[in-house]
């Protein structure tokens, strides 16, 4: 959106008229430079990637759930980032804050969320979070995925903040018990959140109509801890033998000249644990779709991945974005030889296609 904004001086004759927000690429603000990507030339790398570990902090060694935050200062972006780990004493999570999306510096206070009880519904770990600001609520909100240690419950809970430092659950967690079918689909967990001026909830889940393939349904509310009507299907698994076959695990959306943008991590491979009694997705990679009426119906802009995985195999986890002038940012949270679960960095310029 253009913004036109006069601005005089106290004292002086001269006016300033600042017609467009600044557009630069991102390499001329940060320490490294970015990489195009092979077979993707409206990608571009940053070649400092992993932007964060998790594992620099001890009490984070195994990554559960990653995610952004972004607000702008006078135009400026002011980043943020949120992400759980599983431990001895059940989930935790950390914040970290930056100022160009590729230095964070981890909060001191962390790890910081409520301590749960052994036997609680999210006490084995949190995963799939997704966060926004709410405007009309003056709060952070987020729903996540919370599953119990014995791998028995599983449920959707909210939680809000006022800093997005300190949470506090919603007491009628779970908000859904996603062992029941809703709407007559099987919710998986939250894959992005929005919330309008207005505090309407449009919240996009991985969910399941036949118990085998993951599409991405749209669910809206006017209160995020009742959700009471049914979803719907916005975006399915690609065609058969296609790399997203299976289905969807995560997702972010933005527009850009009129035309919106979907990057979700889709998978074509399912990994049964009979000792446990639970699925596994693998062969994991990042995928885009594009559409032109608002985000009601989607066009793949191509049938392979992009090629950001840093495993051949696929190991995508999540993905966030933000637009910045002409630009798309994209994080992508990977795993990295040596360092393991990270965040990438990198750029999606669409007139390069």
């Amino acid at each position: 959106m253009r913004r036109v904004l006069w601005l005089a001086l106290a004292g002086c004759q001269a006016e300033y008229a600042i017609v467009a927000p600044v557009d630069v690429h991102p390499d001329e603000v940060t320490e490294c430079a970015f990489e195009a990507v092979d077979g993707a030339p409206e990608v571009e790398r940053y070649t400092c990637n992993p932007v964060f570990v998790a594992t620099d902090e001890p009490w984070a060694e195994e990554l559960t759930a990653v995610t952004f935050g972004h607000t702008n200062v006078l135009d400026h972006p002011f980043y943020q980032l949120w992400y759980f780990a599983r431990t001895d004493d059940g989930p935790t999570a950390g914040y970290a804050t930056s100022p160009d999306g590729t230095s964070f510096a981890p909060h001191p206070d962390n790890p910081q969320w409520p301590r749960t009880a052994r036997d609680a519904w999210d006490g084995g770990l949190v995963q799939n979070a997704q966060v926004t600001y709410d405007r009309s609520r003056e709060t952070y909100l987020m729903l996540y995925g919370g599953i119990s240690r014995d791998l028995q419950v599983f449920g959707l809970g909210v939680a809000t903040s006022p800093d997005g430092q300190r949470w506090a659950t919603a007491p009628t967690n779970p908000v859904l018990d996603l062992r029941l079918l809703f709407g007559g689909v099987q919710i998986a967990w939250p894959m992005a959140l929005e919330v309008a001026d207005d505090g309407e909830v449009d919240a996009y889940m991985a969910a399941t109509a036949d118990g085998d393939h993951l599409s991405m349904y749209r669910f809206a509310t006017d209160d995020p801890a009742a959700w009471l009507q049914p979803g719907e299907e916005v975006f399915g698994p690609g065609k058969a033998g296609r790399f997203d076959d299976q289905g969807l695990l995560d997702a972010a959306v933005v527009e850009l000249d009129g035309v919106s943008y979907l990057f979700y991590v889709g998978f074509g491979r399912w990994e049964d644990d009979p000792t446990k009694g639970v699925r596994y997705e693998r062969d994991a990679f990042l995928g885009v779709a594009t559409s032109t009426d608002g985000g009601h119906t989607w066009t793949r802009d191509r049938t392979d991945p992009l090629p950001v995985q840093v495993d051949p195999a696929g190991s995508i986890s999540a993905v966030t974005a933000q637009v910045v002038g002409s630009h798309i940012l994209l994080w992508v949270s990977d795993v990295y030889p040596e360092v393991g679960p990270g965040v990438g960095y990198f750029v999606y310029t669409p007139e390069a296609r």
